[in-house]
């Protein structure tokens, strides 16, 4: 027979946390799209906008 060792909660853990940020990162891209729908700035926009930022006040007069 089988018999369960310390091996099957973790899988079954890592399987339970793969799902849940799956579903995180689906239910971002839906906030996105719906976003970008309304017209507001969507989170590419944010970090672009962050990244131009930190470039202009890295660069020295």
């Amino acid at each position: 027979m089988f018999k369960p060792s310390l091996l099957c909660p973790l899988a079954i853990c890592s399987r339970l946390i793969i799902v849940l940020m799956l579903w995180a990162l689906f239910l971002v891209g839906a906030n996105e799209v719906r976003r970008a729908a309304d017209g507001e700035p969507t989170l590419y926009e944010g970090i672009k906008r962050l990244a131009i930022y930190s470039l202009v006040f890295r660069t020295e007069p």
